[in-house]
């Protein structure tokens, strides 16, 4: 379909199809670039003089600061949205090759060492008492209204923030040492912005006006609406048009010019299903020291977490 309207198919940035290629077929239009960093309120960090972390070492120093003022330093819940956080420790843990190909084996190692990680900043107070029931609107609102210091978040939370606020930055995640990721690593990839045709969209009715939506759904003229107005980074080449970005979508595309490596989200590599159930549900009991970490590992590896 996209060979025979080649004007359409040159119309979006030749980088992004690598994500929803297989076998050297096209299965979907990516429309929406995501890319994951850590938010942080700078007010909060100038006022108590904690360290924009750019190390584990760093993020340590920056949470036992927080701590000892009555600031929650990471704004992390327990639902599947929170293991953003452990996505980003994982990813600079792991490097990209393991992230996206991973096994059970050595892949398994850096899963349990980000679950060292943390554990760690579970046990120096890092995240919010209440972190085990808090939802994810809940969570956000701790990093909004600045009782919290930093929070682990993607570019589609920038819209959250008003661009007259110029007291929220984005930073690339901590760099951990001994990991297989590079400093300036970022979790990086295509969004729910992707669409698809249904097969029951065959016939030559429907495919018709399925086509001429998806044309519409995917212009450049439509690229330009939801960058203006959501600060959204698309896959549609619109560099002829002078977007006025918000500062943080600024930001974002700063940090990802300058980014060492792109890691696609961990949880996009595995059992989704199982990510949630057994990976995020379970985080609180090895967080609490309830259940050893190879014991959720394992159970997630039996559960079926990584395709053989």
């Amino acid at each position: 379909l996209l060979n025979e309207n080649p004007e359409w198919k040159n119309s979006f940035k030749s980088s992004m199809w690598v994500y929803t290629t297989y076998n050297d077929r096209i299965y979907g239009l990516p429309f929406e670039t995501i890319f994951e960093a850590l938010f942080i309120n700078k007010d909060l960090f100038e006022q108590y003089n904690a360290p924009v972390p750019e190390t584990f070492d760093d993020l340590k120093r920056a949470v036992r600061i927080f701590r000892e003022n009555g600031i929650i330093p990471i704004a992390y819940n327990s639902l599947a949205e929170g293991t953003y956080l452990y996505q980003n420790i994982l990813a600079v843990l792991a490097g990209k090759e393991n992230i996206e190909n991973p096994s059970a084996g050595e892949a398994g190692e850096y899963f349990k060492k980000a679950m060292e990680c943390m554990r760690e900043l579970y046990k120096m107070g890092a995240f919010p008492e209440e972190c085990f029931t808090m939802t994810n609107h809940e969570r956000n609102l701790l990093f909004q209204q600045k009782k919290a210091a930093m929070i682990v978040q993607g570019s589609w939370f920038i819209g959250n923030i008003k661009d007259t606020d110029d007291t929220v930055d984005i930073v690339h995640f901590p760099h951990i040492d001994g990991g297989k990721a590079p400093p300036r690593t970022m979790i990086y990839g295509i969004g729910n912005g992707c669409f698809h045709i249904s097969s029951e969209a065959y016939n030559s009715d429907k495919r018709e006006a399925c086509i001429d939506l998806l044309k519409m759904l995917t212009s450049k003229e439509t690229a330009v609406i939801f960058a203006e107005q959501t600060g959204m980074i698309s896959t549609v080449d619109i560099r002829d048009y002078k977007i006025n970005y918000n500062s943080l979508t600024r930001k974002g595309q700063l940090l990802l010019n300058n980014s060492r490596q792109f890691v696609g989200p961990p949880d996009s590599f595995v059992d989704r299903t199982v990510w949630e159930q057994v990976i995020a549900a379970d985080m609180p009991y090895m967080l609490e020291g309830e259940m050893e970490i190879d014991e959720l590992w394992d159970k997630a590896v039996s559960a079926g977490l990584i395709a053989k």
